[in-house]
């Protein structure tokens, strides 16, 4: 036996005589429970009645370098600990290990490695759900729930329904504008659902896509006809695309299963399936030029199912069914690679077209997401296997819906967020405390006419309140400051 001095953290001082084990304590340190930013890092005890302090370390490798606080049991039973760390890199492999320290000496739980990937929360359902979007900025959900349209300001905690009707298909990257669409008639709002106006389609459309500000409309009749709006469905130029596959046999159907649109509406891209005698063909079309003219930029051996593009319409993903995998594109379409994830859905991806987000079919994943363009996959925690996926602008908040439930990679918080208290600084500046959930950020955004905001600030919350000064408040004889939560 040796005798060892050990300082802990915000302990003092242990000494303690050194033995093979302590006492009757057995530690096993448990797969951690994962977000994109935070991980609970998880581990059970079984103690003796020895007073025993509990840690974890972690890092990026089995040096780990960080220590969370030290918890202290003191009876004599099973215990699972937990330590929540925040603030971690997405998609980053970790390293964490538990260690317990009392009297008779200190044991390590074992080395458990996990990478940061989305873990998605089922924040609501109904059964009445037939259609749903995401907003770009992230912030906003907007849904058709018994042919009305509903909003939800707080990803989905609660929904308000508007005047409109119709199975909403798109909305503006800031949730202003909205659009839906039953039958030939196309619904427009610019004004978060407050009024709408009404637009007759020149033919019953089933496939949509829109620019980042809703403005832009490609549409498709669900065969081979696409048509183009550039003025919130006012007026429609028309285009019926040439099958590519025709090549003298008997063609006995053409699909447009999916359309994408780069944010100013100039790059539109279709995914199209041509059925040949027995066989199925997939392939994807587009345009540059707000639909004036259509190429094919790739044929597949498959079912075509999903298109997604970047918000400059350089980058281009899709998922197709039965083969080895999709494709991307760098370069508006010119040439592809494949990205080896087999597809069962939908692709979306973020505005610059790094992170991208499949309903996949492909082994341990079921929704899977890639940080790098499609060249790494990780399974996502979502309960489900298959539905619908979306992705915010920033790729931070991922979105996956399913026979009526919705789940988000980042939920809203549980505790609402608010200025706790306010007040301005003896040299006038404008001071805040904003109160919330740990585990958070915020944006503090600003507004002259609570029309137009803009943000100011972004805040991490490390233990439910964080303050917030505005030096630039001092310049205005009125200013609204509101929050949200941040990414």
């Amino acid at each position: 036996m040796k005798r060892i001095i050990l300082r802990l953290f915000g302990l003092g001082i242990l000494c303690f005589e050194a033995t093979s084990s302590i006492g009757a304590t057995m530690l096993i340190t448990k797969s951690a429970d994962l977000s994109l930013y935070n991980a609970n890092l998880l581990a059970s005890i079984t103690n003796g009645p020895q007073t025993t302090a509990i840690w974890f370390e972690w890092g990026v490798d089995t040096n780990y370098g960080h220590f969370t606080p030290a918890t202290i049991v003191q009876n004599a039973n099973t215990l699972n600990i937990s330590n929540l760390v925040i603030g971690l890199t997405p998609y980053m492999t970790y390293h964490c290990q538990a260690v317990a320290s009392n009297v008779f000496g200190a044991v390590y739980g074992g080395d458990i490695a996990f990478t940061t990937v989305p873990k998605f929360v089922e924040v609501s359902s109904n059964a009445s759900w037939s259609a749903l979007v995401l907003s770009g900025d992230g912030h906003e959900l907007v849904i058709t729930s018994n042919g009305i349209i509903c909003v939800s300001t707080n990803l989905g905690l609660t929904f308000m329904p508007t005047t409109g009707i119709g199975s909403v298909f798109a909305t503006s990257s800031n949730g202003l504008s909205i659009l839906s669409v039953s039958g030939a008639n196309l619904y427009v709002s610019t004004n978060r659902g407050a009024t709408w106006t009404t637009n007759t389609t020149p033919a019953t459309f089933v496939q949509f896509a829109a620019s980042s500000d809703a403005r832009v409309i490609a549409a498709s009749d669900g065969r081979l006809g696409v048509y183009v709006s550039t003025n919130f469905a006012q007026s429609w130029n028309s285009n019926v695309l040439s099958d590519p596959i025709s090549g003298g046999y008997y063609i006995s159907r053409s699909t447009t299963y999916s359309l994408a649109c780069s944010a100013d509406g100039s790059h539109i891209y279709g995914a199209a399936t041509t059925s040949v005698e027995l066989n199925s063909y997939g392939w994807i079309f587009g345009s540059t030029n707000f639909g004036a003219t259509w190429n094919v930029y790739d044929q597949s051996g498959g079912f075509v199912l999903s298109v997604a593009c970047s918000s400059g319409g350089t980058i281009v993903f899709y998922s197709q069914y039965g083969y080895a995998g999709g494709q991307v594109s760098t370069n508006s379409g010119t040439s592809w690679s494949g990205y080896g994830v087999q597809g069962q859905g939908n692709i979306a991806c973020s505005a610059d077209g790094k992170v991208a987000v499949l309903n996949t079919v492909s082994t341990g994943y079921g929704i899977g997401v890639s940080p790098n363009m499609g060249t790494t996959w990780y399974a996502a925690n979502c309960p489900i296997q298959q539905g619908d996926v979306m992705s915010s602008a920033d790729g931070n908040t991922l979105v996956a819906s399913s026979y009526g439930a919705i789940y988000i990679s980042k939920p809203p918080p549980n505790l609402p967020v608010s200025f706790a208290s306010s007040f301005t600084s003896s040299n006038g500046v404008p001071t805040f405390v904003v109160a919330g959930q740990p585990g958070y950020s915020y944006m503090v955004e600003t507004s002259s006419d609570l029309i137009n905001w803009t943000t100011i600030a972004s805040l991490i919350n490390t233990n439910g309140t964080v303050p917030f000064t505005d030096p630039a408040g001092m310049n205005y004889t009125q200013r609204f400051y509101r929050v949200v939560v941040g990414p």
